[in-house]
């Protein structure tokens, strides 16, 4: 009687198929370990350049606050009539950067800092979460650290607003005055949600890809281009601090944190008679006029940076009926934004001016000078 044929051991074919897919598998995992070290190397040889190019023109200034060293970037008059302080958003490392066309004409009176926070550039990483008292008080120590006296302007934009809030409530007398470029409001409603830049890979899984150098493959599409405005050197450093940032657990223990900041943020808030002014950018639009003209630059960011999207309308000729109700229910959400929650946040601070200037978000680089001028009116009547 014939042994019945059982599994893979009576069926050639099959274990020649097993074999191919075997050696496919194999090939392709070697293939990926290679190109995995090739990135890993070019990275560090990469990373190298751009530190001692950074370091050359002053964007390397580490201080010592206790078992880390945060990077405390000047420029400008150090004897100047006022110490201005800028506080990046999230995931802004190229602030220093990017601000540099709003703060060269600040620079002559004034002394211009950014302190970059726990794991931002140059700054140390930290295993601590990165809570809004801890990130205040490394702010503090990092300038105090650095021989740089209180008191402060804050100019904060976007997340930075937040801490800005936080610490001209906690410390008045430090702040001499703040201006808000498009600062966070810390009324967070029930639908809002924390950022997260891990993919579901965890801080430990995206920093680690970032160290290998992976970020790099990834800076053109998560960043934003750097215009004819800027220099090639500009874009070169803000790549730099960007993909250093990348590799940090703090920055993404800050998007965790976002919410629960604003929070406590809200809850500590009190009102004072430090000077204010919020600069509203990204909720100022009153007129489609306004958002016509605004898309110039979008469109500018759009072309320059060889961005995959279709080019936004500039004309009225160009709307369609369905973009132009959009744009008309967009303008009425910001009109109650504005008139409410934005209202309400300006009442709370306390001794707050309201300007509008429509924008993008990062309104610095689309309106630099507009934005230096309020600064300096701002730093005029404090004087």
């Amino acid at each position: 009687m014939k042994k019945k044929d059982d599994g893979a051991k009576s069926h050639p074919k099959l274990r020649k198929a097993i074999k191919i897919i075997l050696i496919v598998i194999a090939v392709l995992l070697a293939l990926l370990i290679i190109f995995s070290l090739v990135t890993f190397i070019i990275h560090r040889i990469k990373s190298g350049k751009e530190f001692d190019a950074l370091k050359e023109k002053g964007y390397y200034s580490p201080v010592s606050v206790g078992d880390r060293s945060l990077n405390v970037i000047q420029f400008g008059n150090r004897d100047g009539e006022h110490t201005l302080v800028f506080l990046a958003g999230l995931g802004c490392a190229d602030f220093s950067v990017g601000e540099r066309l709003m703060t060269s004409p600040l620079e002559e009176d004034n002394l211009v800092v950014f302190p970059n926070r726990a794991g931002y550039a140059y700054s140390d990483d930290t295993e601590e979460d990165m809570t809004i008292e801890l990130i205040v008080e490394d702010y503090r120590a990092a300038l105090f650290a650095a021989g740089i006296e209180a008191p402060y302007v804050l100019v904060p934009h976007s997340i930075g607003g937040l801490y800005a809030t936080w610490w001209e409530s906690k410390y008045p007398d430090e702040i001499e005055g703040v201006v808000f470029l498009d600062g966070t409001v810390p009324q967070i409603d029930e639908y809002a949600e924390n950022p997260d830049y891990t993919y579901g890979l965890g801080k430990g899984g995206i920093t680690f890809l970032a160290k290998m150098g992976f970020s790099r493959y990834l800076l053109s599409m998560y960043t934003m281009p750097y215009l004819d405005t800027y220099s090639d050197d500009d874009g070169y450093f803000a790549d730099a601090l960007t993909v250093k940032t990348w590799e940090s657990r703090a920055f993404f223990s800050e998007c965790e944190l976002c919410i629960e900041n604003a929070e406590k943020t809200y809850g500590a808030l009190v009102k004072n008679d430090v000077p204010k002014v919020y600069v509203s950018a990204s909720f100022a639009f009153e007129t489609v006029e306004e958002l016509l003209e605004s898309n110039k630059w979008m469109n500018r960011v759009i072309e320059e940076g060889d961005l995959n999207e279709e080019p936004y309308p500039t004309s009225i000729e160009e709307l369609d009926d369905e973009t132009a109700k959009e744009y008309n229910e967009m303008l009425d959400f910001m009109k109650e934004y504005r008139e409410t929650t934005l209202a309400d946040y300006i009442d709370s601070l306390g001794n707050c001016k309201l300007i509008n200037l429509p924008g993008d978000h990062a309104i610095y680089a689309e309106k630099p000078n507009e934005c230096a001028q309020i600064i300096k009116d701002f730093l005029a009547d404090l004087n």
